[in-house]
């Protein structure tokens, strides 16, 4: 008599018997625990019929709900190893109920507890959900310069915004703020405020899109930005600019009307020459936020852009650029202005903005209110301008003080009080035939 082997041969790993169900490997399942579950001896206790989902207790089974799932991708390494070959770890229709069938009791619960554990994981945060942003950036550039943002500033705080999703495609408030910890000590405070309102800008868009629930950038606030005094051009250097070497008509009238204007650049460039009222001598410009606002003009620059009117092609810009189509370019006014300087031999050189400052301070120093100076550059309120322009009011003002309360006025008075009781007295002595001796 021949001992029987005592792990035998399962049943389904026989080629002569194919009408028995071949006992399958499954999450580690044994061949054992395997026959255990083809004969029903290893089934869930009290669970007779899989496909009801009910406990002893009369809770739902979690995988119950994973049942009408139809399809699933399986890679090879895990399929039953009667169906590896036919299907290569391509989708194949594999009931689910059909598989728990065949796994061993162990197998199951490890199984349910899975699922259960994912039906009651917590939702994800909306950190954890962010997008991709990149492709944001241009949708929130249309929206601001729609908006009235200048171009240059859009350009400028666009920059800032790539230099984050190039770290992070799916930004934090951790990845802000490591962005504005790196740039602390390389750059200067007006870039770092710069980039801190670049990514408020954007960020701010993005929740009021609904493209994002949190806004990372909700609890930074911008360092404050450090006064200084803003590099103004003398009277000597103006007239040098407008009298240099080969200026022409449109170079003086440039000049003239920045330094008489105190107008920003890209206002005087998109200026169309409907907005131009010679007559009236006055100017129509659109600011920031697209605020419009009008600036009187002296006769000079009236006479100044007659003179450039006369000599430029047709075109509806005041100041056109090479095709009449399109008005003057930002970057080729700071070129000319380079060049200028340079053929009049002004260094450091001088910026069109720069002119912009000199308008403002001879306003200021002839005593003009800080509310009309604040209007003619279109500050949103004077706050602004005396941010700006702080020394000059603290000078015109240290000045008005000094010469209301002198120190020597009380020195001088007393000088004058005893002067006079000096001369008081030598009269005295005169009358009666005294001579006044010194003291």
């Amino acid at each position: 008599m021949t001992d029987k082997p005592l792990n035998p041969r399962p049943a389904a790993d026989n080629p002569e018997n194919p009408s028995t169900p071949k006992i399958i490997t499954f999450l580690g399942c044994s061949p054992e625990a395997s026959e255990e579950v083809q004969t029903g001896a290893g089934k869930y206790p009290g669970h007779a019929d899989t496909n009801q989902g009910q406990r002893p207790d009369g809770t739902t089974d979690p995988l119950t709900a994973l049942a009408p799932v139809a399809e699933y991708t399986r890679p090879p390494d895990i399929l039953p190893r009667a169906t590896q070959e036919e299907v290569s770890g391509e989708k194949i229709p594999l009931p689910l109920e059909e598989l728990l069938d065949k796994l061993s009791p162990s197998d199951r619960r490890l199984i349910r507890e899975l699922a259960y554990k994912l039906a009651h994981r917590p939702a994800p945060s909306p950190q954890d959900e962010q997008p991709d942003l990149r492709g944001q950036v241009e949708r929130w550039a249309l929206a601001m310069i729609t908006q009235g943002m200048m171009p240059s500033t859009v350009k400028l705080y666009r920059g800032h915004i790539l230099m984050l999703l190039e770290r992070n495609p799916r930004p934090r408030q951790k990845d802000v703020e490591e962005l504005l910890q790196s740039r602390v000590f390389s750059v200067g405070p007006s870039a770092l405020t710069a980039t801190v309102n670049a990514l408020k800008s954007f960020f701010g868009y993005l929740t009021d899109s609904g493209v994002i629930e949190a806004d990372p950038t909700r609890k930074i606030k911008a360092p404050p930005r450090p006064l200084r005094e803003r590099d103004i051009p003398t009277a000597k250097q103006v007239a040098l600019l407008i009298r240099a070497p080969t200026v022409t008509a449109k170079d003086q009238a440039l000049v003239i009307t920045f330094a008489a204007c105190g107008l920003r650049a890209m206002e005087l460039l998109r200026c169309r020459r409907t907005e131009v009222d010679l007559e009236k001598r006055r100017i129509t410009v659109v600011g920031k936020g697209n605020k419009q606002r009008t600036v009187p003009m002296t006769k000079q620059v009236v006479n100044a852009l007659e003179r450039h009117l006369l000599s430029s092609l047709p075109s509806a810009w005041l100041f056109p650029g090479k095709d009449p189509a399109d008005h003057f370019d930002h970057f080729a006014l700071d070129e000319r202005f380079h060049t200028l300087c340079d053929r009049a031999g002004i260094m450091p050189h001088i910026s069109p903005h720069q002119l912009r400052h000199y308008f403002a301070s001879v306003l200021l120093r002839a005593g003009v209110s800080l509310k009309i100076v604040s209007q003619l550059l279109g500050h949103a309120n004077p706050s602004v301008t005396a941010n700006v322009y702080w020394h000059l009011l603290d000078e015109k003002e240290r000045v008005e003080a000094y010469e209301q309360h002198d120190p020597l006025q009380g020195i001088n008075e007393e000088m004058e009080r005893l002067v006079t009781m000096q001369f008081s007295f030598d009269f005295e002595l005169t009358d009666k035939g005294e001579q006044p001796q010194c003291p």
